[in-house]
Protein backbone atom coordinates (compact mmCIF):
# COMPACT_ATOMS: atom_id res chain seq x y z
CA UNK A 1 0.00 0.00 0.00
CA UNK A 2 0.92 3.66 -0.05
CA UNK A 3 0.37 6.16 2.73
CA UNK A 4 0.17 9.89 3.34
CA UNK A 5 1.84 9.45 6.71
CA UNK A 6 5.33 11.00 6.76
CA UNK A 7 8.32 8.69 6.66
CA UNK A 8 9.93 8.29 10.08
CA UNK A 9 13.13 6.70 8.79
CA UNK A 10 16.22 8.18 10.46
CA UNK A 11 19.41 8.65 8.45
CA UNK A 12 22.76 10.28 8.97
CA UNK A 13 25.18 11.39 6.29
CA UNK A 14 26.48 7.85 5.89
CA UNK A 15 23.71 5.32 6.45
CA UNK A 16 20.23 4.53 7.77
CA UNK A 17 20.23 4.81 11.54
CA UNK A 18 16.69 3.51 12.02
CA UNK A 19 14.39 2.05 9.39
CA UNK A 20 10.96 3.57 9.03
CA UNK A 21 7.49 2.18 9.50
CA UNK A 22 6.81 2.84 13.17
CA UNK A 23 4.14 5.47 12.51
CA UNK A 24 2.36 3.19 10.04
CA UNK A 25 2.56 0.26 12.48
CA UNK A 26 1.04 2.43 15.20
CA UNK A 27 -1.72 3.58 12.84
CA UNK A 28 -2.59 0.01 11.80
CA UNK A 29 -2.47 -1.09 15.42
CA UNK A 30 -4.89 1.72 16.20
CA UNK A 31 -7.32 0.45 13.57
CA UNK A 32 -7.19 -3.02 15.11
CA UNK A 33 -7.51 -1.70 18.67
CA UNK A 34 -10.61 0.24 17.63
CA UNK A 35 -12.20 -3.14 16.82
CA UNK A 36 -11.61 -4.30 20.38
CA UNK A 37 -8.47 -6.32 19.67
CA UNK A 38 -5.58 -6.40 22.16
CA UNK A 39 -2.61 -4.83 20.37
CA UNK A 40 1.02 -4.60 21.54
CA UNK A 41 3.30 -1.63 20.98
CA UNK A 42 5.48 -1.82 17.85
CA UNK A 43 9.01 -3.14 18.34
CA UNK A 44 11.96 -2.35 16.10
CA UNK A 45 13.02 -5.19 13.77
CA UNK A 46 16.00 -3.63 12.02
CA UNK A 47 15.85 -3.60 8.21
CA UNK A 48 12.52 -5.46 8.36
CA UNK A 49 10.89 -2.40 9.94
CA UNK A 50 8.53 -2.66 12.90
CA UNK A 51 6.48 -5.54 14.26
CA UNK A 52 3.65 -6.01 16.72
CA UNK A 53 1.27 -8.70 17.97
CA UNK A 54 -2.45 -8.59 18.46
CA UNK A 55 -5.00 -11.02 19.83
CA UNK A 56 -8.37 -11.53 18.17
CA UNK A 57 -11.01 -14.25 18.25
CA UNK A 58 -8.94 -16.24 20.75
CA UNK A 59 -5.93 -16.34 18.41
CA UNK A 60 -2.58 -14.58 18.24
CA UNK A 61 -1.52 -12.70 15.13
CA UNK A 62 1.82 -11.13 14.23
CA UNK A 63 2.27 -8.14 11.93
CA UNK A 64 5.38 -6.67 10.35
CA UNK A 65 5.47 -3.27 8.66
CA UNK A 66 8.32 -2.55 6.25
CA UNK A 67 8.81 0.84 4.61
CA UNK A 68 10.30 0.78 1.10
CA UNK A 69 8.96 2.73 -1.87
CA UNK A 70 5.64 1.34 -0.65
CA UNK A 71 4.47 0.04 2.71
CA UNK A 72 4.56 -3.73 3.06
CA UNK A 73 2.37 -5.30 5.73
CA UNK A 74 2.83 -8.98 6.60
CA UNK A 75 0.22 -10.60 8.85
CA UNK A 76 0.56 -14.20 10.08
CA UNK A 77 -1.76 -16.30 12.21
CA UNK A 78 0.73 -17.46 14.82
CA UNK A 79 -1.75 -19.90 16.34
CA UNK A 80 -1.68 -21.87 13.08
CA UNK A 81 2.02 -21.18 12.38
CA UNK A 82 3.71 -20.94 15.80
CA UNK A 83 7.20 -20.86 14.29
CA UNK A 84 6.42 -17.98 11.95
CA UNK A 85 6.19 -20.03 8.77
CA UNK A 86 3.45 -19.36 6.25
CA UNK A 87 1.27 -22.45 6.22
CA UNK A 88 -0.03 -23.97 2.99
CA UNK A 89 -3.03 -25.37 4.85
CA UNK A 90 -6.40 -23.65 4.37
CA UNK A 91 -6.56 -20.56 6.60
CA UNK A 92 -8.50 -20.63 9.84
CA UNK A 93 -11.87 -18.79 9.58
CA UNK A 94 -10.63 -16.31 12.20
CA UNK A 95 -7.68 -15.39 9.97
CA UNK A 96 -10.03 -14.81 7.04
CA UNK A 97 -12.26 -12.64 9.22
CA UNK A 98 -9.34 -10.59 10.55
CA UNK A 99 -7.83 -9.95 7.11
CA UNK A 100 -11.23 -9.03 5.68
CA UNK A 101 -11.78 -6.55 8.50
CA UNK A 102 -8.28 -5.13 8.16
CA UNK A 103 -8.74 -4.67 4.42
CA UNK A 104 -12.03 -2.83 5.01
CA UNK A 105 -10.51 -0.52 7.63
CA UNK A 106 -7.44 0.28 5.53
CA UNK A 107 -9.58 0.99 2.44
CA UNK A 108 -11.82 3.33 4.46
CA UNK A 109 -8.90 5.24 6.02
CA UNK A 110 -7.80 8.21 3.85
CA UNK A 111 -4.23 7.84 5.09
CA UNK A 112 -3.84 4.63 3.06
CA UNK A 113 -4.35 4.01 -0.65
CA UNK A 114 -3.30 1.77 -3.58
CA UNK A 115 -3.87 -1.39 -1.53
CA UNK A 116 -2.82 -4.67 -3.17
CA UNK A 117 -2.80 -8.08 -1.50
CA UNK A 118 -0.33 -10.90 -2.23
CA UNK A 119 0.43 -14.44 -1.24
CA UNK A 120 3.85 -14.69 0.41
CA UNK A 121 5.62 -16.03 -2.68
CA UNK A 122 4.15 -13.36 -5.00
CA UNK A 123 5.73 -10.29 -3.43
CA UNK A 124 9.09 -10.55 -5.20
CA UNK A 125 7.59 -11.59 -8.57
CA UNK A 126 6.38 -8.15 -9.73
CA UNK A 127 2.72 -9.17 -9.89
CA UNK A 128 -0.17 -6.68 -9.77
CA UNK A 129 -1.65 -8.09 -6.57
CA UNK A 130 -5.29 -8.56 -5.64
CA UNK A 131 -7.90 -6.04 -4.53
CA UNK A 132 -8.98 -8.39 -1.75
CA UNK A 133 -7.07 -10.53 0.77
CA UNK A 134 -9.57 -13.36 0.38
CA UNK A 135 -10.62 -15.30 -2.73
CA UNK A 136 -14.00 -16.74 -1.83
CA UNK A 137 -14.23 -17.99 -5.17
CA UNK A 138 -14.86 -20.28 -7.90
CA UNK A 139 -11.19 -20.68 -8.59
CA UNK A 140 -9.99 -22.25 -5.40
CA UNK A 141 -8.18 -24.85 -7.46
CA UNK A 142 -5.80 -24.39 -10.36
CA UNK A 143 -7.42 -25.54 -13.58
CA UNK A 144 -11.05 -24.92 -12.58
CA UNK A 145 -13.27 -24.14 -15.53
CA UNK A 146 -16.81 -22.94 -16.07
CA UNK A 147 -19.65 -24.34 -18.16
CA UNK A 148 -22.79 -22.46 -19.14
CA UNK A 149 -25.46 -22.06 -21.76
CA UNK A 150 -25.82 -18.77 -23.57
CA UNK A 151 -28.11 -16.89 -25.95
CA UNK A 152 -25.48 -15.83 -28.46
CA UNK A 153 -25.32 -15.40 -32.22
CA UNK A 154 -22.72 -17.73 -33.70
CA UNK A 155 -21.63 -16.79 -37.22
CA UNK A 156 -19.72 -19.52 -39.06
CA UNK A 157 -18.97 -17.29 -42.04
CA UNK A 158 -17.49 -18.60 -45.24
CA UNK A 159 -15.38 -21.28 -43.56
CA UNK A 160 -16.86 -24.60 -42.60
CA UNK A 161 -17.49 -25.58 -38.99
CA UNK A 162 -15.08 -28.51 -39.23
CA UNK A 163 -12.04 -26.37 -40.07
CA UNK A 164 -12.52 -23.47 -37.71
CA UNK A 165 -13.20 -23.04 -34.05
CA UNK A 166 -16.75 -23.17 -32.79
CA UNK A 167 -17.84 -20.65 -30.20
CA UNK A 168 -16.52 -17.40 -31.66
CA UNK A 169 -19.64 -15.55 -30.50
CA UNK A 170 -18.99 -16.74 -26.96
CA UNK A 171 -15.33 -15.77 -27.21
CA UNK A 172 -16.32 -12.26 -28.30
CA UNK A 173 -18.82 -12.03 -25.44
CA UNK A 174 -16.25 -13.10 -22.83
CA UNK A 175 -13.74 -10.66 -24.34
CA UNK A 176 -16.31 -7.92 -23.80
CA UNK A 177 -16.85 -8.93 -20.18
CA UNK A 178 -13.12 -9.00 -19.42
CA UNK A 179 -12.61 -5.65 -21.14
CA UNK A 180 -15.38 -4.14 -18.99
CA UNK A 181 -13.49 -5.42 -15.92
CA UNK A 182 -10.46 -3.37 -16.96
CA UNK A 183 -8.38 -6.09 -18.60
CA UNK A 184 -6.30 -5.66 -21.72
CA UNK A 185 -7.55 -8.35 -24.12
CA UNK A 186 -6.06 -9.73 -27.33
CA UNK A 187 -8.16 -10.90 -30.29
CA UNK A 188 -9.38 -14.53 -30.18
CA UNK A 189 -7.69 -17.02 -32.53
CA UNK A 190 -8.97 -20.47 -33.57
CA UNK A 191 -7.24 -23.47 -32.01
CA UNK A 192 -6.42 -26.87 -33.47
CA UNK A 193 -9.13 -28.52 -31.33
CA UNK A 194 -11.96 -26.45 -32.80
CA UNK A 195 -12.05 -23.84 -30.08
CA UNK A 196 -10.91 -20.27 -29.55
CA UNK A 197 -8.07 -18.89 -27.46
CA UNK A 198 -7.04 -15.40 -26.45
CA UNK A 199 -4.75 -13.74 -23.93
CA UNK A 200 -5.66 -11.08 -21.40
CA UNK A 201 -4.46 -9.47 -18.20
CA UNK A 202 -4.57 -6.29 -16.14
CA UNK A 203 -1.37 -4.94 -17.69
CA UNK A 204 -0.26 -7.56 -20.21
CA UNK A 205 -1.01 -11.08 -21.50
CA UNK A 206 -0.96 -12.74 -18.08
CA UNK A 207 -3.77 -15.27 -18.68
CA UNK A 208 -4.97 -17.48 -21.52
CA UNK A 209 -8.66 -18.21 -22.06
CA UNK A 210 -9.78 -21.29 -24.02
CA UNK A 211 -13.39 -21.54 -25.18
CA UNK A 212 -15.16 -24.55 -26.69
CA UNK A 213 -18.71 -24.97 -27.89
CA UNK A 214 -20.01 -28.49 -27.15
CA UNK A 215 -23.60 -28.96 -28.22
CA UNK A 216 -25.62 -26.33 -26.39
CA UNK A 217 -22.93 -25.78 -23.77
CA UNK A 218 -19.83 -23.58 -23.68
CA UNK A 219 -16.72 -24.47 -21.69
CA UNK A 220 -14.26 -21.78 -20.63
CA UNK A 221 -10.86 -22.46 -19.06
CA UNK A 222 -8.67 -19.62 -17.79
CA UNK A 223 -5.02 -20.48 -17.06
CA UNK A 224 -2.37 -18.34 -15.42
CA UNK A 225 0.76 -18.07 -17.58
CA UNK A 226 2.59 -16.65 -14.58
CA UNK A 227 2.68 -20.06 -12.89
CA UNK A 228 6.22 -21.39 -12.89
CA UNK A 229 7.46 -24.95 -13.26
CA UNK A 230 8.09 -25.01 -9.49
CA UNK A 231 4.51 -23.86 -8.82
CA UNK A 232 3.19 -26.75 -10.89
CA UNK A 233 5.67 -29.28 -9.51
CA UNK A 234 4.67 -28.58 -5.90
CA UNK A 235 0.99 -28.04 -6.80
CA UNK A 236 0.95 -24.62 -5.22
CA UNK A 237 -2.41 -22.87 -4.96
CA UNK A 238 -3.40 -20.23 -7.51
CA UNK A 239 -2.16 -16.69 -7.12
CA UNK A 240 -4.42 -14.12 -5.51
CA UNK A 241 -4.71 -12.40 -8.89
CA UNK A 242 -5.87 -15.64 -10.54
CA UNK A 243 -8.49 -16.26 -7.88
CA UNK A 244 -9.78 -12.72 -8.00
CA UNK A 245 -9.89 -12.72 -11.81
CA UNK A 246 -12.10 -15.81 -11.91
CA UNK A 247 -14.27 -14.50 -9.08
CA UNK A 248 -14.93 -11.30 -11.01
CA UNK A 249 -15.55 -13.24 -14.22
CA UNK A 250 -18.05 -15.42 -12.35
CA UNK A 251 -19.88 -12.32 -11.09
CA UNK A 252 -19.93 -10.80 -14.59
CA UNK A 253 -21.33 -14.00 -16.13
CA UNK A 254 -23.98 -14.22 -13.41
CA UNK A 255 -25.08 -10.61 -13.94
CA UNK A 256 -25.26 -10.92 -17.73
CA UNK A 257 -28.71 -12.15 -18.90
CA UNK A 258 -27.15 -13.85 -21.94
CA UNK A 259 -25.56 -16.54 -19.76
CA UNK A 260 -27.43 -19.15 -17.73
CA UNK A 261 -26.94 -22.53 -16.04
CA UNK A 262 -23.47 -21.47 -14.89
CA UNK A 263 -21.51 -24.24 -13.14
CA UNK A 264 -17.87 -24.29 -12.06
CA UNK A 265 -15.98 -27.56 -12.22
CA UNK A 266 -12.84 -28.54 -10.36
CA UNK A 267 -9.94 -30.22 -12.14
CA UNK A 268 -9.87 -34.00 -11.98
CA UNK A 269 -6.51 -35.73 -12.03
CA UNK A 270 -5.80 -37.24 -15.40
CA UNK A 271 -8.82 -35.61 -17.05
CA UNK A 272 -9.11 -32.42 -19.08
CA UNK A 273 -12.18 -30.19 -19.45
CA UNK A 274 -12.65 -31.15 -23.10
CA UNK A 275 -13.43 -34.74 -22.10
CA UNK A 276 -17.00 -35.86 -21.77
CA UNK A 277 -17.17 -36.92 -18.12
CA UNK A 278 -16.22 -34.61 -15.28
CA UNK A 279 -16.93 -34.40 -11.58
CA UNK A 280 -18.83 -31.30 -10.53
CA UNK A 281 -17.47 -29.39 -7.57
CA UNK A 282 -19.58 -27.00 -5.58
CA UNK A 283 -17.36 -24.03 -5.00
CA UNK A 284 -19.00 -21.06 -3.30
Amino acid sequence: MRTDLPSDQIEDEHDIVQFGGRGVAEAIGGLLAAQGYEVSQPEYAGEHGWEFDFHALERRFWCQVTETDRIQLLCIDMTSSPFGGVSRKPPHPAYVEVLTLLDRELAADPRFYDLAWYFDDEVARDLPGSLSPVCESVAAQVGSWVEFRADLFEEIGERQADDMGLGRGCADAVVGLLSSLGHQVWSPLPTTDNGWRFSFGPSGPRFTCDIHEIGETYRVLVEDKGRTFVDKLFKRPPTALHGETLSRLNAALTDDPRFRDIAWWAPNKGRRPDEEKTIQSTIR
